[in-house]
C-alpha cells in the first residue's frame, strides 16, 4: 500500500468525496466501490461485434453500416480488415479507434446505443483505489494515512 499516495488522495479529495467528514469505514468503502471506468486494450473481430449485442442481428447491422461507410473511407476499410477472420482484431481500447468510432457516430453511421455497446467491450469497472494503484484499501490504511 502506498500510504503517501493515499494520504494525498484524502487531503486533496479531487473527486469531492468529502473524505474529511466521513467515518473511516465509509472512506474505505468509497475508495473500494467500483464506480470508475478504465479503458483497456481489447481486440475484437467480426464475431466479437456480433456477440457484443444481445441480438446478433444488431451486431450484423452495425457491421453492414461500417462496411457501407468503408467504401469511401480507407482508414475504416483497413480497420475492418483487421476484424476479419484470421485478422489480429481491432483494438477497441485504442484512442484512435475510439475517436474513429465517435466520428462515425457524429456522422450518424452508427447510433449512440451501438457506439456505447462497441466501446464498452474495452471498458472495465474499477474502484478509485484501483485507479490510483492502491489495490484494496482497508480501515488500517486510512488510519495510517490520517496519522
Amino acid at each position: 500500500m502506498n500510504i503517501e499516495k493515499l494520504r494525498k488522495e484524502l487531503a486533496d479529495d479531487p473527486l469531492k468525496f468529502n473524505y474529511a467528514n466521513l467515518p473511516i469505514q465509509d472512506i474505505a468503502d468509497k475508495l473500494n466501490e467500483k464506480t470508475r471506468t478504465r479503458v483497456v486494450e481489447f481486440r475484437v473481430t467480426e464475431l466479437g461485434i456480433l456477440n457484443a449485442f444481445a441480438d446478433p442481428t444488431d451486431g450484423e447491422a452495425v457491421l453492414l453500416k461500417l462496411e457501407a461507410e468503408a467504401t469511401g473511407n480507407t482508414m475504416l476499410a483497413r480497420a475492418l480488415r483487421w476484424m476479419q477472420p484470421g485478422g489480429a482484431g481491432l483494438d477497441i481500447g485504442n484512442n484512435a479507434t475510439r475517436l474513429m468510432l465517435d466520428g462515425l457516430h457524429a456522422k450518424s453511421v452508427i447510433d449512440a446505443g451501438e457506439l456505447a455497446t462497441v466501446k464498452a467491450l474495452a471498458e472495465e469497472s474499477i474502484s478509485r483505489a484501483e485507479e490510483l494503484g492502491l489495490g484494496v484499501v482497508r480501515d488500517g490504511h486510512i488510519m495510517e494515512a490520517q496519522a
